[in-house]
């Protein structure tokens, strides 16, 4: 990464787990990084369970993360004024003031209204059918239902 900071204007970071990217401007005294802030957070589901993936953004920039497996992140701020936006399938996005805190604890809530049809593959990963390239094929709960009983029937 040192290579590649020294040959252009990016400037890398290391906070615990997370690589922070951040282009140097061309005047020194413009750049902030002495002055950031850094914020540490977690993010949970209404019953307190960790929410990996879910996207930090600084409002009106492109600066931004998601969260790990553990719902937490890390987020270099320049101002307590800054806002973060919270964001993730299927729950209700919420915005967020610093306001002079290091640390933050969301709670997204499920937005059950924009909830469309979800699949779940054999890998366990959840996509919206019109999301995925392949074929997608529907099973109602009461085929398992009825599979079951010819099952037995054979037995």
């Amino acid at each position: 990464m040192q290579k590649i900071s020294g040959k252009s204007d990016l400037r890398f970071k290391q906070v615990n787990n997370n690589i922070i990217v951040r282009l140097e401007k061309e005047n020194p005294a413009e750049n902030q990084d002495s002055q950031s802030i850094p914020i540490n957070g977690r993010v949970l589901d209404d019953g307190g369970n960790p929410l990996p993936g879910v996207s930090v953004l600084i409002k009106g920039t492109s600066a931004g993360t998601i969260t790990d497996l553990d719902g937490s992140f890390v987020l270099d701020v320049v101002d307590n004024d800054d806002v973060l936006v919270f964001s993730y399938m299927g729950f209700s996005t919420q915005e967020i003031q610093v306001a002079g805190r290091s640390t933050i604890t969301v709670t997204l809530l499920e937005n059950v209204e924009s909830l469309g049809e979800v699949v779940v593959t054999a890998l366990g990963i959840r996509r919206e059918a019109a999301a995925l390239p392949y074929a997608v094929t529907k099973v109602e709960g009461d085929n398992f239902t009825k599979a079951r009983e010819i099952i037995w029937g054979m037995l």
